[in-house]
């Protein structure tokens, strides 16, 4: 086996190590953005694309990965006023695209998306979709398909505008254009802008999914309470509905997200397995029966992970720690090379060029934002994209430890304790930190606001409830509409782990770890 190389990519930025004795940073400093936000590789791979910050404002940069490590970084796009980066990825070789995020404040307050193209050389910058009639809606940004057939052309899902006597009683009116409020998939010129629709808005359709041709075979929509998925079949000529259900029905049914790259009458699902949410592939014809790709005893999975193409390369969970199960043998044995330049993170693939010789691997920690490194395999390099904070001190920083406490009814609550570096784990102040959503879940991760506190001597207390997602029917149902009934409680009762003295202010946390986690982050590699 070659030895891999590994060095730092320069980006104006070094990652330097702190020399000063430790201070905890500053809470300006913990609010900031990190330098490095996004990578993306360009389809042949020559290109790097970065979402970096400079003055406080995000740039799109591009490195030309030939000219090698001292490639200067070329800034191609910055943010305008009240905008953000939410993305940038490579539409072609040379072609950048980059989602931006607003908040409009009219009447009311809404989030708006817009899409902008660049060449690599900052040339051509084009704002695509905006004011044109035939695409409308919030957000148009929703690229789809990024590989949907003719050059320089992508998918995009937005609202479908209609004109003059297509104005009907449910629409509603733009100017002279209006919009049902239902996507259309449209194939986009990232080049001139020009738009053809390739697939209708379709009743109750909110959401399209398309083959690795670009063909829509998935959709799903929502009609008051009643939720479908509609599939249209290769040979057949019109969409058939493949199952609905009620919002919060207890009944198994399976919720296709991706059309297989093998076979387009096949489809990858969530569905029931032991009480949890397992990977499936479906027989849209519902001539053979479903498949369990994978599936966790204790937790649901999360997220697939999808290759080129649209092949299943894993799925995720998480266990108290982040995990991977790999469907794909080349992409698991890469990862486990990989696992070893960051060895305390949770390390996943992010992108690669088309022929996979070069990856983008992402490392995210629970006491640092994400980080980015770039494989060659022709080479064998590893080039380490700069730290997300390469100033700060994390001496001071926490990691996140898995723990469980009981209920008033003895169930076991699963959850997170932080507490401060080198203190000891009694008569701490303590902070209880519950999840929003509320059908959500903490997760093992970087939070700002949690290093914040505990760089501050505060413990952080999380759990996840019941009534959050992740853990089977059961755990989610168990507090449905009663989110100030038994949500509540299992909130309180983390608190009541607590055993106060006579300073109220301070705790003696009393918790039990889980004991049937991995040994650290990249354990659940298999």
């Amino acid at each position: 086996m070659n030895k891999l190389i590994v060095f730092a990519l320069a980006v104006g930025i070094l990652p330097g190590a702190a020399s000063r004795a430790a201070t905890p940073p500053s809470i300006e400093d913990f609010a900031s953005r990190p330098k490095i936000e996004d990578v993306s590789i360009s389809p042949d791979g020559r290109y790097l694309a970065m979402i970096q910050t400079l003055n406080g404002r995000g740039a799109a940069v591009v490195m030309d990965r030939q000219r090698g490590r001292d490639s200067p970084m070329l800034p191609v796009l910055t943010e305008p006023e009240h905008f953000k980066f939410s993305w940038c990825h490579w539409a072609t070789n040379t072609r950048l695209l980059c989602g931006l995020d607003a908040m409009v404040r009219e009447s009311m307050v809404y989030g708006i998306s817009r899409l902008v193209a660049v060449d690599a050389d900052g040339k051509n910058t084009h704002v695509l979709l905006q004011n044109t009639g035939e695409a409308q809606g919030q957000y148009q940004d929703e690229i789809i398909n990024w590989d949907s057939g003719p050059p320089n052309t992508v998918l995009i899902e937005a609202d479908q505008g209609v004109n003059g006597e297509g104005l009907g009683p449910s629409a509603k009116a733009y100017g002279e254009v209006g919009t049902h409020g239902l996507p259309a998939v449209f194939e986009l010129n990232v080049m001139s802008g020009q738009l053809s629709v390739r697939q209708h808005a379709r009743e109750p359709i909110r959401h399209w999914i398309t083959d690795k041709h670009g063909v829509a075979r998935l959709g799903f929509g929502y009609s008051g309470t009643t939720i479908s998925y509609w599939t249209y079949l290769e040979g057949d000529s019109n969409w058939r509905r493949l199952i609905k259900f009620d919002a919060f029905s207890r009944e198994n049914h399976f919720r296709p997200f991706a059309i297989s790259d093998e076979d387009p009458n096949l489809a990858y699902a969530t569905g029931p397995s032991e009480g949890r949410d397992g990977i499936w592939l479906i027989d849209l014809k519902d001539k053979e029966d479903p498949r369990l790709v994978f599936a966790h005893p204790i937790v649901d999975v999360s997220r697939v992970l999808l290759g080129r193409g649209g092949r299943m390369i894993g799925a995720r969970y998480n266990n108290g720690n982040a995990m991977i199960s790999y469907t794909d043998s080349s992409i698991e044995a890469l990862m486990g090379r990989m696992q070893k330049f960051e060895p305390e993170s949770f390390n996943t693939l992010y992108g690669s060029s088309r022929d996979e010789s070069a990856f983008v691997i992402r490392s995210a920690s629970d006491v640092d934002a994400p980080r980015f490194m770039v494989f060659d395999r022709n080479t064998q390099k590893v080039s380490k994209v700069s730290a997300p904070y390469p100033d700060r001190d994390k001496t001071t920083l926490a990691p996140m430890r898995a723990i469980s406490y009981p209920a008033r009814d003895g169930t076991r609550i699963p959850g997170y304790l932080s507490t401060p570096r080198g203190a000891p784990a009694t008569h701490l102040p303590l902070i209880v930190m519950p999840h929003g959503g509320p059908i959500y879940r903490d997760t093992w991760g970087y939070d700002f606001l949690r290093q914040f506190l505990l760089s501050r001597g505060y413990a952080v207390l999380q759990m996840n409830f019941r009534g959050s997602a992740g853990y089977g029917g059961e755990w989610y149902y168990a507090a449905h509409q009663d989110w100030g009934g038994l949500t509540y409680d299992d909130v309180v009762d983390g608190a009541a782990r607590a055993e106060y003295s006579r300073e109220l202010k301070r705790a003696k946390l009393k918790v039990q770890e889980t004991n049937d986690l991995g040994t650290g982050p990249g354990s659940g590699c298999h």
